[in-house]
This record gives C-alpha cells, sequence and structure tokens, in this order.
C-alpha cells in the first residue's frame, strides 16, 4: 500500500470473495484498479447480521475503513442488507461519512449508485418462457425479504404476469436466502408442502436456482421438458450443470469500471450524477428448453434482415461487435486487460472474414487460430468466450454464405480447434486445482503443528511468498476479543505489528510481543512503499467467538480460496498456540508466584524494617499491631513496647488521628494528612486492607517527614515567581521602549529645529534628558528578563573586578577598607564584560551602602570544581565543572528572612525614597543566568552579607571565536563613520516595518529630515504584500523584530524570498539577542535598538546606503 497522497487509494467493501457473485465483481474491479493506476484495499466480510454460524465474525473488518487510507469506497450493497431493516442501514453508511462513496448494485439517498436493470433480464425472460415455450405457471424464488435486487425481480415477475393476462399466486412465490440450500428447500416447498402445479421456475440467482434443478432431478422431473429453469447472474457454474442454465447476464465489468471511475471522481472531488442504470439480458440454453441452433436463437442473436450481396458481408457492424463485446465480459475472470483482448479478437475476427471472402486456405487460419489460443492460455487468459463468438459468426455467415459448401466443415474444424484448447485449458487448470490443493495441505501442516506464535509467523513468512504475494503484515490486539452475536463493538484502537515482509524492499520483520501502532492506519507508515501502487486485501483472524487481530496481504494468487485459506489456518493455529502458551504461562507462574512470595515477605520485612518512614497497622479495636523499627528516630520509645497499644505517640508528633482511622475502617476509603510541630512537618497515608467479602480488616498507615521537601517546594515557588516577574519585567520594557523611541525621537526633531528659542531648547532638552535615563533603566530591565545584549567574548574577571574597585575606590569614604583577594588560577570566562562588570558593580555599591558606619569590603576570587549537580538557595542549577567563585562580602546591617525572599524582585529596595531604583539586584540575577552561572546569599540581620557567585569557565575553541567576532557586528556597523557628517542626499526609498503606529511615524520623520522617501506597513504580512507588489525600488527596509501576527524573523524571510539581494536592518525594543544574531548572519546590514536618538538612526541609514557591497 502507498502512503495517502501519493497515489489515490480505493477502498472495496464486498461480501466475501470466494463466492459466485462476488468472483465476477472483485477480480474486475482489481484490474480496473490497476489499470487507472490507483491502490486499492479489499474489505471482505458478510451481509450485516448474518445468521449462519461464525460468518458474521468477518463483519469486524468493515471498522477498519476509515479516511486514514481511504480516499474513497466502493460499497457493493447487493447483499450486505439482506438481514437489517432500513434504518440500520442508514446507521451503517453514516459510519463511513468522511469518505466518499459509491454504491454498487443498491440506490442510497445521496450517493452515487451503480444500478442493474433487473427488471428488464426478468421481464425477458418471463416472456420467453411464456411466449416460446408456452409456459404458464411459473413459479419464483426470491432473496431474502430486505434485499432490494430481489424485490425488483420479483416486481418484474409480478407485472410481466399480469401484462400476459395471467393472475398473481402467492402459493408459487418462495422466500429464500441466495444460497443453493434454499433453491433445493424452495422446490421441496412447492412440490411437498403447498403441492402446487408449476411448469417453470426463475430464481433470483443462478445458486438457487442450481439448488432448485437437483431438488427437481431427484424427484424425477425432467428438465426442460416438465419445468424449465432460469436463474440470475450468468455464473460459470451455469455452464457446468447438465442441462446448461438459462440465466440474466449481469454487465459486471461494466459496473466495475465505473464503480472505479466514479471512486476516483468522488476521491478528486468531482460531481457525480446519483445513480447510473445498466442493461441486464436473458440468455437462454438448454435448462429453458432452448438449443444452441434453435429457431429461437437464430432470431435472438442474428436477427432477419435480408442480404443479397456477397461483398456486403463483414464482421465489422454494430450489432457483431456488441455481442463478442458481451460474450467477453460475461467471463469471470478474463486474465487480462479487456481492451487488449477485443484487439486480439478483431485480428482474429480480420483474418476469419478474408479467408473466407477470398476462399483463402482454410488450413492456414486454423493454424494460426491454435497458435493464437495456445499464446493466450499460456497468458492465463479464460478462452471459454472463443465457443459463443464463433458459434455467433457461423450463424452469421450462413445469413450470407448459405450456398457455401464450405462453410459447415470449416466452422466444424474451429469448433474442434477451439474445443480442444477449452479442453487443454481446463485439464491444465484441473491440474493446478490440484497442486495447489497439494501446497496448501503441506503449509497446513507446518503452520498448524507450530506450538508457539513465533514458529507460527516464521512459517508464515516462508510459506505466503509462494502464491506471489510481494508483502504481508500479521497484526494481534492486545488480547483476545469476545465478539457475540447481536452486539456491536469496534476494532481496538490500537494493534501490534507482529509478523512483516517485503519482497520488493528485501524486508522482513519477526516480533511475538509486536510494535505498537493504531489500528485505523492499517499497517505502520515506515512500511508503506510510496512508489508503488498495489492492491491488498485485509482478513480478519477469529476463531469462533474469539477475534485476534487481522492480516493484511498484498493480492497476488486471483484465487480467492488461498486468502481465506491463510485467513483460517492462522486463526486456528493462534487460537490453538494461545490454549498451549496460557498452559505454559500458568504452570510458569504458579512456580514463580510461590517463590515471589517467599521472597516477598522477606522483601516486605526488610523494607519495613530500614524504611525511613514509620509503616504501622491498626486493627478494629484500633490497637498496633505493627509498627517499623524507624518510629525511635522519632518518639523515645521501643517499637515492641507499642504493640497492642493504642496509637497514641503521634500526638508527640503533633496530631491525634484514632477519630481518622476510624472513619477508614467506617468509609473504606484512602485518607491523606499532612501535619506538623515545631521541628518537622509529615505526610500521612492511611489505607483500609479489605478481606475476600471486601470488609476492613486492618489500616495500613505510612508516615512521611517531609521537612525537606517542603523547603524545596519553597525553593521552586520562590524560582517560578521570580521567572514570571521577569518574563513581565521583559515585556514592560520593550513596550516601554518602544514609547521612549517616540519620546525621544520627537525631542530629537524638535532640537534640530533652528527657530527654537533658548527656554523652548532647554524645555525640549530636559524631555531628551528624562527619557535617556529612562531608557537606562529598561535596559536594566531588560538584563533581569536576560532580554538584553549578550556578548559572547574570553573575559578575564579579575580584570573585570579591578575596574570595578578603581571606579569607587575614589567615591567611597575613609571609613570603609577595600581588600581583593584573587586566588582563582583561572579567572576565564565566556559572556558580556558589560553586563559582568554592572553586575559586580551593584553588589559592591550595595555593600558600601550597607555600611552606614563603615567597615570592610572583600571582593576574592577562587577555582571551584563542581563534580556533582546542585541547586543553590535561590534555584539556580549547576552543573558539573570548574567555575570561577567570587564573593563580594560587607559587615553592613545584613537582611532578614523576609527581605531575602524578594531580594531579586524587580522595584523591590529597602532604601529611602530616591536613593535606590529596587532593579540593581534583579539585574545582577539576569547577568547570572545569562552566563549560566549560579548565586548563594548568606545574611543575618546586623551580621553583614555574603554574595557568592558562580561562573563556568571557559576553555576558547575556534569555532567560538568566530561566533564572538559574529556578535560584535552590530558594533562595527555603528562605529563605522562615525564622524561623517549628516550631508549626503541621494533619492533613496525606505520602508518601515513596525506595528506601533506612533513608532512608524516618528521613524517616518527622522527619514524624511534628512531627504529620503518612506513607506510604511503595520505588521509583516503587509511589507511581504508591498514587497511583492509594488513597483516602487526599496532601498532599505527597518523591520521590527517584534509584532503580532507574522513575527519580525518570518517577515525577514519572507522578503527575503522575494528581494534577496534588499538591504534590512533589524530594529526591537529588546536588545541584540540570538534570534536578531542569527538574522545578522543571514544577511541582515544591521541590528538598531529602540528608543534610538534622531543621530543613532540617520548615521546608520546613511552609513548602510553609503556603504559598498
Amino acid at each position: 500500500m502507498t502512503e495517502k497522497g501519493k497515489h489515490l487509494t480505493i477502498g472495496l467493501q464486498i461480501q466475501t470473495v470466494y463466492d459466485e457473485y462476488s468472483k465476477k465483481i472483485w477480480p474486475a474491479i482489481v484490474e480496473f484498479s490497476r489499470q487507472m493506476k490507483v491502490n486499492l484495499i479489499i474489505f471482505p466480510g458478510e451481509s450485516l447480521k448474518n445468521p449462519s454460524y461464525y460468518t458474521y465474525q468477518n463483519n469486524v473488518i468493515y471498522d477498519l475503513i476509515t479516511k486514514d487510507k481511504i480516499d474513497a469506497l466502493i460499497l457493493s450493497t447487493s447483499s450486505l442488507f439482506n438481514y437489517i431493516e432500513p434504518e440500520e442501514v442508514s446507521k451503517f453508511i453514516s459510519k463511513f461519512k468522511d469518505i466518499p462513496i459509491v454504491s454498487l448494485s443498491v440506490p442510497m439517498p445521496n450517493i452515487p449508485s451503480i444500478l442493474i436493470d433487473n427488471e428488464k433480464g426478468i421481464k425477458e425472460a418471463m416472456i420467453h418462457l411464456i411466449k416460446e415455450h408456452k409456459r404458464n405457471n411459473i413459479a419464483f424464488i426470491t432473496g431474502p425479504k430486505f434485499n432490494y435486487e430481489s424485490q425488483c425481480r420479483l416486481k418484474a415477475y409480478r407485472e410481466e404476469l399480469l401484462e400476459n393476462g395471467y393472475s398473481f399466486n402467492e402459493d408459487l412465490v418462495v422466500e429464500g436466502d441466495f444460497s443453493e440450500v434454499s433453491g433445493t428447500n424452495a422446490v421441496k416447498e412447492l412440490l411437498n408442502k403447498r403441492k402446487v402445479h408449476f411448469d417453470a421456475i426463475i430464481a433470483s440467482n443462478d445458486i438457487m436456482a442450481i439448488g432448485a434443478m437437483k431438488e427437481l432431478i431427484r424427484q424425477n422431473i425432467k428438465i426442460p421438458q416438465d419445468v424449465s429453469v432460469v436463474g440470475f447472474d450468468n455464473i460459470l457454474r451455469c455452464l457446468s450443470i447438465f442441462p446448461n442454465l438459462a440465466s440474466i447476464q449481469q454487465p459486471f465489468y461494466q459496473m466495475a469500471r465505473l464503480a472505479v471511475k466514479t471512486a476516483i471522481d468522488l476521491a478528486l472531488g468531482k460531481k457525480i450524477e446519483e445513480s447510473v442504470i445498466l442493461p441486464t439480458f436473458f440468455i437462454p440454453r438448454a435448462s429453458c428448453g432452448c438449443l444452441l441452433s434453435s429457431k429461437q436463437f437464430l432470431t435472438e442473436y442474428i436477427g432477419t434482415p435480408e442480404f443479397t450481396k456477397h461483398d456486403a458481408f463483414t464482421y465489422h457492424n454494430e450489432f457483431i461487435l456488441n455481442k463478442i463485446r458481451q460474450f467477453i465480459q460475461s467471463v469471470d475472470y478474463l486474465g487480462d486487460n479487456q481492451e487488449r483482448i477485443i484487439e486480439k479478437v478483431n485480428i482474429i475476427i480480420d483474418k476469419l472474414e478474408s479467408t473466407i471472402k477470398k476462399n483463402g486456405n482454410f488450413e492456414t487460419f486454423l493454424t494460426y487460430l491454435a497458435e493464437a489460443l495456445y499464446e493466450q492460455i499460456q497468458k492465463g487468459i479464460n478462452i471459454s468466450f472463443w465457443e459463443n463468438i464463433f458459434f455467433l459468426l457461423r450463424e452469421f455467415t450462413h445469413k450470407y454464405y448459405g450456398d457455401f459448401k464450405n462453410i459447415n466443415p470449416f466452422f466444424s474444424d474451429i469448433q474442434s480447434v477451439i474445443n480442444s484448447n477449452i479442453r487443454s485449458q481446463e485439464i491444465f487448470q484441473r491440474i493446478m486445482i490440484e497442486y495447489n490443493e497439494l501446497r496448501l495441505s503441506l503449509i497446513h501442516q507446518i503452520i498448524s503443528s507450530s506450538l508457539t506464535i513465533e514458529e507460527i509467523l516464521i512459517n508464515t513468512v516462508k510459506n505466503v511468498p509462494r502464491y506471489e504475494m510481494n508483502s504481508a503484515f500479521l497484526f494481534r490486539y492486545a488480547s483476545p476479543i469476545k465478539h457475540f452475536k447481536g452486539k456491536s463493538w469496534k476494532v481496538p484502537e490500537y494493534s501490534w505489528l507482529i509478523c512483516a515482509f517485503d519482497s520488493h524492499k528485501g524486508k522482513q520483520f519477526i516480533k511475538p510481543t509486536g510494535e505498537k501502532f493504531k489500528t485505523t492506519l492499517l499497517i505502520p507508515d515506515k512500511w508503506i512503499d510510496s512508489e508503488r501502487k498495489t492492491v491488498f486485501i485485509v482478513l480478519p483472524l477469529y476463531f469462533l467467538e474469539e477475534q485476534y487481530g487481522y492480516i493484511f496481504m498484498e493480492l497476488g494468487t486471483m484465487d480467492p480460496h488461498v486468502y481465506d485459506f491463510y485467513r483460517n489456518l492462522l486463526s486456528s493455529a493462534f487460537y490453538t498456540a494461545g490454549v498451549l502458551e496460557k498452559r505454559i504461562t500458568a504452570e510458569k507462574e504458579l512456580k514463580k508466584a510461590l517463590e515471589e512470595l517467599k521472597i516477598k515477605t522477606e522483601e516486605y520485612r526488610t523494607l519495613s524494617e530500614n524504611s525511613p518512614d514509620i509503616i504501622l497497622r491498626v486493627n478494629k479495636e484500633l490497637k498496633l499491631t505493627y509498627i517499623s523499627p524507624s518510629i525511635t528516630g522519632f518518639i523515645n520509645e521501643k517499637p515492641e513496647t507499642l504493640f497492642g497499644k493504642p496509637p497514641l505517640f503521634f500526638k508527640k508528633l503533633g496530631i491525634n488521628i484514632e477519630e481518622k482511622i476510624s472513619k477508614v475502617f467506617t468509609e473504606k476509603e484512602k485518607e491523606e494528612i499532612e501535619f506538623s510541630n515545631a521541628q518537622r512537618s509529615f505526610n500521612l497515608r492511611l489505607i483500609p486492607e479489605l478481606d475476600t467479602q471486601g470488609n476492613v480488616i486492618s489500616v495500613l498507615g505510612i508516615i512521611r517527614d517531609v521537612t525537606e521537601l517542603k523547603k524545596i517546594e519553597e525553593k521552586l515557588f520562590q524560582m517560578e515567581k521570580i521567572q514570571a516577574i521577569g518574563e513581565l519585567a521583559g515585556g514592560i520594557a520593550h513596550d516601554f521602549n518602544n514609547q521612549l523611541a517616540v519620546i525621544l525621537g520627537s525631542a530629537d526633531l524638535l532640537l534640530q529645529e533652528e527657530n527654537l528659542n533658548e527656554d523652548m531648547k532647554k524645555l525640549i532638552q530636559g524631555i531628551y534628558n528624562g527619557a535617556t535615563q529612562a531608557s537606562q533603566l529598561t535596559d536594566q530591565l531588560l538584563a533581569f528578563a536576560r532580554k538584553g545584549k549578550f556578548l559572547n567574548t574570553e573575559v578575564n574577571i579579575h580584570k573585570i573586578i579591578q575596574d570595578v574597585l578603581s571606579l569607587i575606590s575614589n567615591t567611597i569614604g575613609k571609613t570603609i577598607n577595600i581588600t581583593k583577594s584573587f586566588n582563582a588560577d583561572t579567572p576565564r570566562i565566556l559572556g558580556d564584560p558589560s553586563q559582568l562588570q554592572n553586575a559586580i558593580l551593584n553588589l559592591c555599591i550595595n555593600a558600601v551602602d550597607a555600611m552606614t558606619e563603615g567597615g570592610n569590603l572583600t571582593v576574592s576570587t577562587e577555582n571551584k570544581i563542581i563534580e556533582k549537580n546542585f541547586s543553590s538557595n535561590f534555584s539556580f542549577e549547576v552543573k558539573p565543572g570548574t567555575y570561577v567563585v567570587v564573593k563580594v562580602k560587607d559587615e553592613g546591617i545584613g537582611m532578614t528572612d523576609e527581605i531575602k525572599k524578594h531580594l531579586f524582585e524587580p522595584f523591590f529596595t529597602t532604601k529611602e525614597p530616591g536613593k535606590g531604583t529596587g532593579m540593581g539586584l534583579p539585574a545582577v540575577y539576569g547577568t547570572v543566568k545569562n552566563h549560566k552561572g549560579a548565586i548563594e546569599v548568606e545574611s543575618e540581620a546586623g551580621k553583614g552579607t555574603c554574595f557568592t557567585l558562580y561562573f563556568p569557565v571557559y576553555q576558547e575553541s575556534k569555532t567560538e571565536k568566530e561566533k564572538t567576532e559574529a556578535l560584535e557586528k552590530d558594533d562595527e556597523v555603528k562605529k563605522e563613520k562615525k564622524e561623517e557628517k549628516i550631508n549626503k542626499k541621494g533619492a533613496f526609498n525606505i520602508l518601515i516595518v513596525d506595528d506601533d503606529e506612533n513608532v512608524r511615524k516618528i521613524t517616518a520623520e527622522i527619514i524624511k529630515s534628512i531627504g529620503f522617501t518612506t513607506y510604511t506597513c503595520q505588521d509583516g504580512m503587509e511589507a511581504i504584500k508591498f514587497i511583492e507588489e509594488s513597483k516602487t525600488k526599496i532601498d532599505l527596509i527597518l523591520l521590527d523584530m517584534i509584532m503580532p501576527g507574522l513575527s519580525g524573523e518570518k517577515t525577514f524571510w519572507g522578503i527575503k524570498a522575494i528581494s534577496p539581494d534588499i538591504k534590512i536592518i533589524l530594529v526591537s525594543g529588546y536588545s541584540l539577542n540570538e534570534q536578531a544574531q542569527g538574522l545578522l548572519n543571514a544577511g541582515a546590514i544591521a541590528f538598531l535598538q529602540k528608543p534610538f536618538t534622531f543621530q543613532d538612526l540617520s548615521q546608520l541609514v546613511l552609513s548602510v546606503l553609503n556603504k559598498k557591497e
């Protein structure tokens, strides 16, 4: 099977594949599916609610028909609904509401249907019996009462009686079920019970007609002398019974072709006519009283036109060609493409016509015909249609060449050649059937003797390919499912592939435990060959009422019995192997259980006696029957002294639980309690222990010390809280930077005005300075949120500390003494020098501010190897490795535990108003996080504070050095041509893409002020559409990175896909991050952070536009 979407996959639901009717349908559908290059999956089941033994088990296969693998479905509805009411039909059809459906044989509301004219064939048969054979007491055997086609045929029978002047006699109508035995029983009913006279009998199908013939012969009634018999369908067995059964031909070939074409059209979404009705026609044979040379046959098939000139003779007329096509289509399975066979027939007819017209060498034609028939036999083509064709041609030739004395001998020789080849083919087929039965018998012995599932799978893989099946897949359910008649159910959601082989790929898989996958997928995707067009058949594996799984086989041989043989064989083998395995498993498990019971008893004792938890058991009298030794760690009593006493010791732990235990005894439900005393926290679980009658006989208690767990939960909560605040702070900083960009840009533009007075300039400069200071605050917010600019470069932490100490040493009083102690042998780390300097500076400033009365500020470093993961007291996760440890210690006022809880929250400060923003320590937090480090804080009120920072030691590689250089690209662009005056103008067009209208406007104003043309777009989709459709050449795009809908990154790639060479400057309220850096590496020209000044923007735009490529 191929992957859905590579080739169309059509499903075919059909009632079995081996009965005479089905063998007319499914091989033709297989042939047309292959011709039309689509995949086909055949789902053979049974009539719904079929009363016959366990055949209803086949219907589980219909639950495998889903839209997951099927593009359209052909429903062969001829006998599907024989035993169900119309409302149940609608319910069944609704199962496939998501799949386009074409109905075959029965009209369905709002579903395209391929129908046959049931009434035409019956009426032709009735007229023939009445007019030609003078029959006037015609009996009728119907199909099941709910069968649509049977009721149509009964209606035609009734109408034709009335049309010919006969009354309808209910005693001559008997209900059958399309089986041979029902035809036999119908004759018994008519002759033995009802004792009615009849001189002809029509059955709704050939199988019942054959059963009726056998019973008539058994009761010494001659056919056709006493009773004429007619069937319906024209199956192959009509010619194998004596006398040959007259029947009504269904156009199976056209039905199959139309069904496949309609299914394909439906799958492609085409509009289809609701129904198509194909004609049927009556074929007279000996059972109705006709011989092949009878006058009736000549009139029926040849007609009565008179021709006098031999040069008007030709076989290539519409009547002859249509009849030949009908003869070919009436064959069950041709074995080759119908059109190729018709083409070959036309060539042979041409040679015959030429031989007759020219009075040529008959021997040459006979030799040619014998060779052509032999060639067709070798190709596996069924040549039975040739007999009817040449009989037709003989009679037609007589109409023209009645005086040609050599015609009869010539056609007799032709008939001899045909009969000889047909007999040869039949002999060969019988030999193949016998050989096939022998092979199947041997396979049956091999597989049925397998004692384990694995042996079954191995033997299956060895033998299935013998029947040209190139791949097969065997699936089982988790356990056998019992399906009782009349109860609806579905296949399990999951199945296990336990066996598979694909000869095309040379792959094989055997695993009794299987690989799990979704059942509606039919087979796992990795086994699907998307390049091949295949035909598969799916069969359920069941034995009696148990369903085991299903088998999925690629169609090879056209003998349907082979597939049913494998289904039955594997099902019974699974049942037998399952029984044996259950017995062996049960014996092993019993032995193992006894051994484990002994071990478990000992383990339980060991576990309870060594568990840190307190394990106890209390009886109905609320007295202890057991308590583990761990109790001694909590109270000063030995376990044995507590046995037989109430659990009063709980009061020492901080709880009285006698009432809770009584509740468990009463309600038979578990109880869980948490309690604590001054020192520790506990969790208590009370579990009822039941006897076989469900009564509580004792209560099991487990007490666990959760003190440390509570501390971890508190740390986790603090970490999540800071993380959430960080996300909020980052978002606020980004949005705030957008607004600052408007303020700074507006102030900058105003300052460019030449006619401003000095007072106005001072006011505007104040706005400008305030916005600049606000941007510094957002930088700290971004640092805390880890969304600030981050360079990855080699940093000597000693140099950073030295620079910070030099900076603050001149600003502090003489009462504070600074001490540094550099003990780290490897002080190099990978990071951002600016962030690191600000972090250490913040810690030193806080330390100085905390020592109002003076004291020592100590900054030290050392290297430390951490061998396993550890979590700091602020939930920083640290991986094993070598670290540089930086300690900043003061002798100041210290902190309380309550202050430490809020230490890294933005805007939290203990300083006086105006002396702190509350962003220093949050920025330190973000910096350490960015550098994959950790912070530990030690502080007590009145005893000073020590901040310990951990940074991983860096060993630089060539690749990382290149990355560091790339990250500095933004700074290089900004520095380039820094002193260049803003006086270069040109006809440049600049597109501004930003979701904030005010930012778009002020950016456009700045760009216009330096002489360029601007265009604006409010989102990524609008920008891409503008670039795609605009006729204006855009020289530069200013692209905001954070926009709703299509992000800046996706917009960048969308624009580059349209115009690869266009220049793009990235703009963001966040600082340069890895995402923006990635776009710089991918071709973005530069990065500009909001808020920006007039000078920042104009200088960058000019440098980019004037830069040579």
